[in-house]
């Protein structure tokens, strides 16, 4: 399984109105996000399953898919046709949960470039994240991930090759994407440091600017290293937006496991910069809640339940923001703790964390059904669920620290679904599970008094 990415309200800025970018996709996995016209829907050629389960000695269901067109092949390790599947295992499954990639331009650039050092890089970063997608096909990850980082490699030593690409910045996207999939941090956070200094240089973090066209405009006269798409296409600039907002999410959560300070200068994108300030703790605690109402007010008609169990972002979306909440509230709980207030202070905080706790606990069950599919909710976005999880176990364990022998059983079953999803997302020690050491120590010291009572019985 793939304790796989993307965060949690990654993309959701995602506009209606852009033309092209979500061309020939596959309209079940994207209607939601980016809804297409008639023509935008391509043929139905195949299921799902053939994807994973092709016999090798068949021809590959996409070749005659313009979009992937067949190229020469410079890696003979890999197929032609497995490289195709992949892409199209990236594109059909993993594209919700990641959508950077404009399909229709990096198919026309692949069949246009086919031996440019940039464009078989981000073809085989796309594959790389493809081979994530099923089993069958993990035993390419190796030489994908090995092709796409020397590919990227090539693009900064060749004098003809545009390194300052978009297709660069993606393929070093994607390839840190597997690699915090993989737990590799320190790899991930080396290979975060070019695509931050990369998108830096490119200016991406002032996108909607006009300084950012003037800029870019001149780059592009003057700089034969530029190798930007045309800043006037509204589907260019959306690719670009959707790409940078990826690396804040990545290098944020790097940042985060890696305990090192974010290297994105955080004070030149607006959104992010509304809530700082130097405020005392009560002030920004209230700051912080109304900013957060007010967020998932907005939100909330993206995450219907029809949505949180067939959309992976609006999962992920939905557990991040509840767990956003639990966090504010358990902090004024464990305030009022530290400085001996009365407890009625922290009564709407416990009350709203429980709340979230139980806003969690729905969508898990919601999705339990299918959680051992390799394309479930829990398999693709798995990385950045595990923190709401946690989050849920720590909070619900002070129900069961606070009142061992008058817990409700629905407590206590509810706790058991929190300890499978983290056993499902996250191997028995990883991170999350060291974090929620506590809250799991608490159901077994639990287990163990109920195991005493019965015997005793």
């Amino acid at each position: 399984m793939d304790y796989g990415l993307e965060g949690f309200d990654l993309f959701t800025n995602l506009a209606e109105d852009i033309p092209g970018f979500g061309r020939a996709i596959d309209p079940s996995l994207t209607s939601k996000i980016l809804p297409l016209s008639q023509e935008d829907i391509p043929p139905q050629s195949s299921t799902l399953g053939s994807i994973c389960f092709l016999d090798g000695n068949s021809v590959s269901p996409y070749s005659n898919d313009p979009s992937f067109p067949s190229t020469p092949v410079l890696d003979e390790l890999i197929s032609p046709q497995d490289i195709q599947i992949l892409h199209r295992n990236y594109f059909d499954v993993f594209y919700p949960v990641l959508p950077i990639i404009n399909k229709s331009r990096f198919g026309r650039e692949w069949a246009q470039h086919p031996t440019s050092p940039r464009i078989r890089g981000l073809s085989f970063s796309v594959a790389l994240i493809g081979t994530t997608i099923c089993q069958r096909y993990a035993h390419l990850q190796p030489e994908c991930y090995s092709n796409a980082h020397k590919y990227v490699e090539l693009c900064e030593r060749d004098d003809g090759e545009p390194y300052l690409s978009l297709s660069t910045f993606q393929a070093l996207l994607l390839i840190v994407r597997y690699e915090l999939t993989k737990k590799h941090f320190a790899r991930a956070w080396m290979t975060l440091g070019k695509a931050v200094t990369l998108a830096q240089i490119l200016d991406l973090q002032h996108m909607d600017t006009g300084a950012f066209h003037q800029t870019n405009l001149r780059r592009h006269i003057s700089s034969p290293e530029i190798g930007l798409p045309d800043i006037h296409d509204l589907a260019s600039m959306e690719e670009m937006r959707r790409s940078f907002w990826a690396l804040y999410i990545f290098e944020t959560y790097a940042s985060i496991r890696i305990g090192r300070p974010s290297r994105l200068c955080y004070k030149h994108v607006d959104i992010l910069s509304r809530v700082v300030g130097d405020s005392g703790f009560w002030d920004r605690h209230y700051r912080l809640v109304k900013t957060i109402n007010s967020d998932t007010f907005i939100f909330q008609r993206h995450l219907t339940a029809k949505a949180v169990r067939e959309d992976p972002l609006a999962f992920t979306l939905h557990l991040n923001l509840c767990a956003t909440h639990i966090h504010l509230h358990e902090a004024v709980i464990r305030k009022v703790d530290e400085e001996e207030l009365p407890k009625l202070v922290a009564a709407e905080s416990r009350k709203c964390s429980t709340a979230a706790v139980l806003k969690i606990l729905d969508v898990l069950r919601m999705n339990w059904p299918v959680h051992m599919s390799e394309h479930s909710n829990f398999a693709l976005q798995a990385t950045f669920t595990g923190w709401p999880i946690s989050m849920s176990l720590n909070a619900l364990s002070r129900n069961v620290l606070n009142g061992i022998d008058t817990t409700p059983i629905g407590v206590v079953d509810s706790f058991r679904l929190l300890r499978s999803a983290l056993d499902l997302v996250e191997e028995s020690d990883g991170h999350w599970h060291t974090v929620s050491g506590a809250a799991v120590s608490a159901l077994t010291k639990w287990d163990e008094q109920q195991s005493g009572i019965s015997g005793m019985e």
